[in-house]
């Protein structure tokens, strides 16, 4: 990315955050798989896209090379934003989250089957409110869509309450932790003077 920059410039990086302490990172510690050290600290979830898992420091370190300083940052999915979007997800997802085969020792086991049974009670009682909202703004609807309406309609009453409530408990978080490092997602703004790259 240096290439493209001019001597005095400016950086805006959103990335997956290997800060210690996030909701993530604390479930990463009870797998055996948890955190991949030969691809980078990668968490045992990452999407193939996330090449690796840094720290703030170790990213911060990297921009120094080229001048580059830290001058905001910001974190989010401490711990509700993280449940808010694994909920968000299918029981699928949340069963190989939390997989109990892949536990490091007795106790580690038990905390995951503890937060696997949790997780998917929360995922289900929120399913029925992110059927009918999809179902609502979905364009050119079938008659099946309109029989699913009706059906998920009763039960989206007592599921829409649970569905905000975690959807605002993961928005209260980054309004109020938004500069706690143990965040599981992290946004770095770095700034260049040109002294300091022609200094390089």
């Amino acid at each position: 990315m240096d290439g493209y920059l001019k001597p005095e410039s400016s950086m805006l990086h959103f990335m997956p955050c290997g800060n210690e302490g996030s909701y993530e990172y604390n479930v990463c510690l009870l797998r055996s798989d948890g955190i991949n050290t030969e691809l980078e600290n990668r968490f045992f979830f990452e999407d193939e896209g996330h090449v690796r898992r840094l720290t703030t420091d170790q990213f911060c370190r990297l921009c120094e090379t080229r001048g580059f300083k830290l001058q905001k940052e910001f974190y989010s999915n401490q711990y509700y934003g993280a449940i808010n979007w694994i909920t968000n997800s299918n029981l699928k997802f949340v069963l190989m989250f939390f997989d109990t085969s892949r536990a490091i020792n007795q106790d580690a086991r038990r905390k995951l089957n503890q937060e696997k049974m949790r997780l998917i009670f929360i995922t289900t009682l929120r399913l029925p409110a992110q059927i009918v909202t999809t179902l609502l703004n979905k364009r050119n609807k079938q008659i099946k869509h309109y029989v699913l309406l009706l059906i998920g309609l009763p039960f989206y009453i007592f599921s829409s309450p649970i569905d905000k409530y975690w959807k605002k408990k993961s928005r209260d978080e980054w309004n109020i932790r938004k500069f706690d490092r143990n965040g599981s997602e992290m946004c770095l703004y770095f700034n260049r003077k040109a002294k300091e790259a022609k200094s390089l």
